[in-house]
């Protein structure tokens, strides 16, 4: 009992801390969330793991084990889109801030070292924002450090009960991330290169091996694709491997922080032999943060910002710097007042300047978030659900890049301009222009067509002649009354099918979008 209320201590400050930076970001949630939300909601309703009701599955999510959690809170009835995800991401990283206090306790002797990890992870601003965000990160990095614990122990002392946990844990990260496959590797290559003990490395590859076997075969049989829709779409890479080990780096400060990853990487193998006892488990720590690194480097660049494919980066730097600075701290060769002050004004002014600098990113924003969930909701989803039912539109459809939002509160069916949860979509972007407009003006002929900024210009349908003949610009009183009446080539705009449009709604038409005349 008294251990327990020694952690409950310990995370007090940080769980305060990262609740404060976290209510800078209550009313928001990132709109490709709402793509795993609409996933749940048509699970748990009986229609299968598919974007729309009837569609045929595609895995138009990367998050499938977060899909499946928020999907049970959908089929019992108490799923709100903002307060569900948000509540849960909270337990899930108290749960995290546990883990980081107990692996602190065996690797450095004592909480407090945890304790200021936990305060800088939860003053980070990519930490805060993506943990916050209606994604996976938070059940993605507390999966992590779960099977980072139990790896520990198992180090220890090795049992059969042990590795099928381990294997079990392994399997959970990898369908929370496809990239969390990775991760996997870390404790059998400590077992085999530390300890030697290749029959547990056997047992450990058979067994994570036939877990992601029968997930595979289940992805295959059911989507009838061995990765999810969206690796085709997002895995493509922009910039320098220069460019970006400096955005890296921002995952815990500025462009100065570069100096101190180089000087951190430099190191990590130097203070190995340091260790005796503890090396299986330095070793596994250091593998798990060299994994991280490459995880980011594999990964495509992500639009978003603020880094959401580094926060198991984050974590485990901010782990092995203290690891680091541990073993410093207590080696006889370097142990002096002078070397003890100096690590002293380091560390605080390092936990002092991230507050500062992360503190004001938070802030920058909050106040212009990555597309929001609730902004979707009213520019699409509300807008062109009121345009179907004033125009009494029975069986309209809407071809449109941002679904999140719109596919989870839209009442008129949704086709995803992106190709994220539309395959055919995918397959067609690599094609070009042409094989995009053929199929969008020939093939699915949505009644309702919204594209803006590089979606707009990827499609390039006003190029198009029968997209002319068949779709009719909606305007409304912000257009000009220069402009009234024309259908000029913009590169963004809505757009309706012309034969929508007939007596029994003319008027309606003609009150919604034509000026009159002033």
């Amino acid at each position: 009992m008294k251990n327990i209320f020694r952690y409950l201590l310990f995370l007090l400050i940080p769980i305060g801390v990262y609740i404060f930076y976290s209510s800078f970001l209550w009313s928001w949630i990132v709109d490709d969330a709402g793509i795993t939300f609409a996933y749940a909601k048509n699970l748990a309703n009986g229609h299968g793991l598919v974007s729309w009701p009837g569609e045929v599955p595609v895995e138009g999510f990367s998050n499938f084990l977060w899909t499946l959690i928020l999907s049970f809170f959908h089929w019992i009835g108490v799923f709100d889109p903002y307060l569900t995800p948000k509540i849960l991401s909270s337990i899930l990283v108290l749960i995290s801030f546990f883990y980081i206090l107990r692996i602190s306790n065996k690797m450095m002797g004592s909480l407090f070292p945890g304790m200021l990890i936990n305060l800088l992870l939860a003053v980070n601003s990519p930490f805060v924002i993506w943990t916050n965000s209606g994604l996976e990160n938070a059940l993605f990095i507390c999966l992590l450090l779960a099977l980072a614990w139990n790896s520990l122990k198992t180090l220890e002392q090795i049992s059969h009960k042990k590795i099928g946990v381990l294997c079990f844990l392994s399997f959970l990260v990898a369908i929370t991330r496809p990239e969390g496959m990775i991760y996997s590797i870390a404790f059998p290559f400590v077992l085999l290169f530390l300890k030697g003990k290749i029959k547990f490395v056997v047992l450990y590859v058979l067994g994570t091996g036939l877990l992601m076997s029968f997930f595979l075969l289940f992805r295959f049989w059911y989507f009838h694709d061995w990765v999810p829709n969206t690796y085709y779409i997002k895995f493509h890479h922009e910039g320098s491997m220069l460019e970006k080990l400096q955005y890296l780096s921002f995952g815990i400060g500025g462009r100065w922080v570069k100096i101190l990853l180089v000087f951190h990487f430099f190191f990590l193998f130097s203070f190995f032999r340091k260790l005796k006892e503890k090396k299986p488990a330095y070793g596994y720590v250091c593998v798990l943060y060299i994994l991280s690194i490459i995880q980011f480097f594999v990964l495509p660049s992500d639009w978003m910002g603020e880094l959401r494919f580094a926060t198991p980066f984050i974590v485990f730097v901010y782990l092995t710097l203290f690891i680091h600075l541990s073993i410093l701290w207590n080696s006889q060769e370097t142990k002096t007042r002078l070397t003890q002050i100096a690590a002293i004004v380091l560390w605080t002014g390092f936990i002092g300047y991230s507050f500062y600098h992360f503190h004001n990113r938070t802030l920058t924003f909050s106040k212009n978030p990555t597309v929001p969930f609730a902004e979707v909701k009213t520019e699409y989803a509300d807008k062109f659900n009121d345009y179907a039912e004033k125009l009494d539109l029975k069986n309209a459809t809407l071809l449109l890049p941002d679904v999140g939002a719109t596919l989870y509160y839209s009442k008129i069916k949704i086709y995803d301009a992106a190709g994220l949860c539309d395959k055919n979509i995918r397959i067609k972007i690599p094609q070009g222009q042409q094989a995009l407009q053929d199929y969008v003006v020939n093939e699915l002929k949505p009644t309702f067509i919204h594209l803006h900024g590089r979606w707009a210009e990827m499609y390039a349908l006003y190029d198009n002649e029968k997209f002319f003949k068949d779709y009719i610009s909606l305007q409304t009183e912000e257009i000009l009354p220069s402009q009234e009446n024309l259908f000029y080539p913009i590169t963004s705009g809505d757009y309706l099918r012309r034969d929508a449009i007939d007596a029994h709604n003319q008027s309606t038409y003609d009150s919604l979008f034509i000026m009159p005349i002033r």
